[in-house]
């Protein structure tokens, strides 16, 4: 990964600070935030059709970062990264037609 380092710092440096929104567009047909509470990094998106939530913890970003650096990369690699997470949805996509949930029980 290109910028691995920079983004590992910066990783290192988010669960010391408080709670804030990094970026937020608001249209008249959709909002975007991403932004970060407590130790989890944050993104909503939201249409008139579609709703997406995605939270993931700082420290599983971390370990899927130096995860992805790893040229054998496997699914049983990919999964680990996930261990000692809280329970709760990562990812949440709603359509018109549709609901999907990713959570960890």
């Amino acid at each position: 990964m290109k910028y691995r380092e920079e983004v590992g710092q910066l990783l290192r440096q988010l669960p010391g600070l408080p709670d804030a929104d990094f970026v937020e567009v608001q249209s008249t047909k959709r909002q975007v935030r991403i932004f970060k509470r407590g130790d989890s990094f944050c993104v909503n998106v939201t249409t008139p059709k579609e709703k997406v939530n995605i939270r993931l913890p700082i420290e599983t970003i971390e370990r899927l970062v130096e995860t992805f650096d790893d040229p054998s990369l496997n699914v049983g690699d990919l999964i680990a990264c996930f261990e000692w997470q809280k329970s709760g949805d990562l990812v949440f996509v709603k359509t018109n037609s549709e609901e999907v949930r990713i959570s960890i029980w």
